[in-house]
């Protein structure tokens, strides 16, 4: 570990109706020089604005007249990154609006369109279950229309063979 590092535990709450969130950020490692713990509360006004509230305690009880040292080290540490953790939740905060606008779909693009096809040809009967199997895993039903998965694990057991490492 570099000693640029340094781990932390984040405790998270979010409270959708009330849209507000909590985090809290200790410090698990040199402890005994300095205890940092941070506290965000994060809530919407009335104006739509976000608010952010941080509070942040410094405790060092290393002893020998340097215990005010160490304490004011951390204070300005953290008001050095303040903002930068203001614009990191910014960043976050925008990057779950957008993904709220994006249309969520399921499957691959070119297995909904064979199943939109499929449906809206007047000729064709619906089929009443849609696989997408892998290439090798494919066989014709007796219609010789639609090609059904072999396997009794269906596409979840090539998503998970396909995460396996190794």
């Amino acid at each position: 570990m570099s000693r640029a590092e340094s781990w932390v535990l984040e405790e998270s709450e979010v409270d959708p109706l009330g849209k507000v969130m909590r985090c809290t950020t200790k410090n698990l490692d040199h402890v005994k020089v300095m205890r940092v713990e941070e506290h965000i509360h994060i809530r919407q006004a009335e104006d739509g604005k976000t608010l952010q509230t941080t509070e942040a305690m410094f405790l060092s009880g290393f002893g020998w007249g340097l215990t005010k040292k160490i304490e004011n080290y951390g204070l300005a540490k953290f008001k050095a990154n303040l903002q930068r953790s203001r614009e990191g939740f910014s960043i976050i905060l925008d990057l779950i609006r957008q993904s709220r606008r994006q249309p969520m779909t399921m499957g691959v693009p070119s297995s909904f369109l064979v199943s939109h096809r499929i449906l809206n040809d007047p000729d064709t009967q619906a089929p009443t279950r849609h696989d997408v199997p892998a290439a090798s895993e494919t066989r014709k039903d007796t219609s010789g229309n639609v090609p059904r998965n072999t396997t009794s694990g269906g596409a979840w057991t090539r998503v998970k063979s396909w995460l396996r490492v190794g």
